[in-house]
């Protein structure tokens, strides 16, 4: 099995070596790493150059530069259509990865064909102290290697880019179908969800980065934003569904996918239009949030 690294940078120059250091080190070598720089202003791409240079990495690894600024989603999805690798595995710019990431991860989507996303665990740790940050990871299974199911929320996802690795005779189902408003990860991770190819490695093999300025969405309390997010989650929801055949997808997912699109839509015009008594109503379905705290803050964002 082939492997591919996908990175985005842009302004990284903090920590990219950093990075750079751990694809460099891991116990099973990546077949090609690509990197794409989104117009940054610092010494990113100098780093780079400088670091393929040094460890004459030129026939695998490859820099491209982006003539125009894409946005990072759009970044990341046109380098993830660029891999060839048989399969992919997605890097942040300033993220710590253990050493064996790659060689778990693999070996563990070579004895599993069924497997279409595989994601990890991650230590979310704060930029300035280096201690863990609080972060909703919740448990996704005991075993090594759990399958992932829809529960509560469908479009939620519950690790971050990060921790991926995708399947690239998967991808292009993916590629095609996605819009350049939804994130890369958020598309990927309800993808593999609805055609139960989603599985989750029970082990930590990433130290996840949380510093100002990261490109994580932000699931704001304050009214906009909720909205925002549930629209983006009902369209990404509605549009696996509109595809359900081609994507072959059992009657029990299509029927959550369903439901979960209905409470996406209560849930908006409840807040849109402060209406307390719905919101209320809601209470009964709360099983459908992602955690029981987003029902409190529909309420704080109808309030704002």
């Amino acid at each position: 099995m082939t492997t591919s690294v996908v990175m985005c940078t842009y302004n990284g120059e903090k920590y990219i070596e950093e990075q750079l250091i751990t694809i460099f080190r891991q116990s099973r070598q990546p077949d090609e790493v690509l990197i794409t720089d989104d117009g940054s202003a610092d010494r990113t791409v100098s780093i780079i150059k400088t670091f393929i240079q040094k460890h004459a990495l030129e026939t695998k690894w490859h820099l491209f530069e982006n003539s125009v600024n894409l946005g990072w989603k759009k970044n990341f999805m046109e380098t993830i259509r660029r891999a060839s690798g048989d399969l992919i595995f997605l890097a942040d710019q300033d993220d710590i990865w253990h050493k064996s990431k790659m060689e778990i991860m693999t070996d563990v989507c070579e004895q599993h064909p069924d497997v279409y996303l595989l994601v990890c665990d991650c230590f979310p740790f704060d930029d300035e102290t280096g201690k863990r940050k609080k972060w909703f990871l919740p448990d996704l299974g005991e075993e090594f290697l759990n399958q992932v199911s829809i529960e509560r929320s469908f479009a939620e996802s519950l690790r971050p880019g990060c921790t991926y690795a995708l399947r690239g005779d998967w991808k292009e189902t993916v590629v095609d179908l996605w819009e350049e408003q939804w994130p890369h990860d958020l598309f990927l991770w309800c993808m593999a969800l609805a055609q139960e190819g989603l599985y989750h490695c029970r082990k930590v093999l990433v130290k996840w980065r949380r510093a100002e300025g990261n490109n994580t969405p932000k699931n704001e309390k304050n009214r906009d934003c909720r909205l925002e997010v549930l629209d983006r989650q009902y369209r990404i929801t509605k549009c696996i569904v509109e595809h359900s055949d081609k994507l072959q997808i059992g009657e029990a997912q299509l029927t959550q996918m369903e439901t979960a699109m209905r409470i996406y839509r209560q849930r908006a015009d409840a807040i849109e239009n402060k209406d307390y008594r719905k919101l209320m109503r809601l209470l009964g379905d709360i099983r459908y949030y992602p955690k029981n705290s987003s029902w409190l803050a529909d309420i704080l964002a109808a309030l704002r």
